[in-house]
């Protein structure tokens, strides 16, 4: 169960003939499609483990406010910067990324040597976040440090969460700590915010929000970005059908002066689409249980009664690798309906069902 074990090892011990199980005291594993989707859709009554968000120490961020009023105002703040016209607008700086990784790429062919593809993802990921977030690039794609400071901080960070969401009070004492103290408990929090907080006036209103929101930004897309991305590569590789069936829909466009293929035009096709889908099913970035609280009255779960105060969850992976949504669950094979039309698209993906499902 350690290290991870658990995402993979409750599909052996969880199934249709134990669809609840307890997994601590006071927290359920419900595997239940229905009730997944009753938990996490928009306007749920199941609300946020303050105890669990706790542990993230990133009070202010938009995916950790549990105040639904509180969270529809920031939402309704933050969504503009991704609607549609907004990112149609941004391609092009996406597509100068990818230019400076090609270049990257080449460069380290030409030397023959070996090239980390999930960090290079992982460095075009953050320059991308910070150009659309703040107009500012963190220049990671050029850099020719193995892992750059800004990196390095979400990977501590990572490893912090192992720890303070089992004793959230270590994330609550970090803003408290000395500073010697607080970076051994918490180096990336820290290190981050003493970055970021140079670029702030101190006068600035809800600069611990800005900051909030910012790491959040960047460690929530980062590490899932890149992580998909990867494993598309791999997925296709390993996939030969599929990878042929791709290439197929790709080789007639029109490249561009510098050999790229715009967003524009890779925007409407439909297989390349599904396999996106199909890569962010397969790779479930979010792997871990998101617990939420029973309501009051409680609930029935078939015949069984939940009181209110429970802690319920059910890991994505769970659904993403339900058979009776897909047939060969651990196969790169996207849908018809993922590739045919998009009216029932998002069935059986909880990346996107609801505002904030992810969290």
């Amino acid at each position: 169960m350690a290290f991870g074990g658990w995402a993979w090892a409750r599909k052996k011990v969880i199934g249709k003939e134990r669809p609840i199980v307890r997994i601590s005291p006071n927290k359920l594993h419900v595997n239940d499609l229905s009730f997944f989707t009753q938990v996490f859709q928009n306007g749920t009554p199941f609300f946020k483990d303050p105890r669990y968000y706790a542990s993230f120490n990133l009070y202010e961020a938009l995916p950790l406010i549990r105040d639904p009023n509180k969270h529809m105002i920031r939402h309704s703040i933050v969504r503009p910067l991704f609607s549609k016209r907004r990112v149609d607008n941004f391609a092009p700086n996406v597509e100068q990324i990818v230019e400076r990784a090609l270049l990257k790429i080449a460069t380290f062919q030409e030397a023959g040597k070996p090239l980390n593809i999930q960090q290079l993802f992982r460095c075009m990921t953050v320059d991308a976040i910070m150009a659309l977030l703040f107009n500012k690039t963190q220049n990671l794609t050029i850099s020719n440090e193995v892992e750059p400071p800004f990196l390095r901080s979400m990977t501590l960070f990572t490893k912090s969460f192992y720890l303070t969401k089992h004793v959230p009070i270590l994330a609550r004492a970090a803003r408290r700590l000395p500073l010697c103290i607080a970076k051994r408990v918490f180096p990336a929090y820290v290190s981050f915010r003493q970055t970021k907080a140079r670029g702030l006036s101190r006068d600035a209103p809800d600069m611990e929000a800005l900051i909030d929101e910012a790491f959040i930004f960047c460690f929530a897309a980062n590490d899932t970005t890149s992580y998909a991305l990867t494993w598309a590569i791999y997925y296709l590789l390993t996939h030969t059908n599929a990878r042929l069936k791709l290439a197929e829909e790709l080789w007639p466009l029109q490249q561009t002066a510098n050999g790229l293929l715009t967003y524009e035009k890779l925007g409407n096709l439909p297989y390349l689409t599904g396999v996106i889908k199909e890569t962010l099913r397969l790779t479930s970035p979010v792997p871990w249980e998101l617990p939420r609280i029973v309501p009051q009255g409680g609930i029935w779960l078939g015949d069984q009664y939940i009181p209110p105060g429970t802690l319920v969850c059910m890991g994505t992976r769970m659904v993403h690798y339900n058979p009776q949504i897909f047939p060969d669950p651990g196969k790169l094979s996207p849908r018809d309906d993922w590739v045919t039309t998009a009216k029932s698209s998002k069935s059986g993906m909880s990346h996107f069902q609801g505002d904030h499902a992810r969290a």
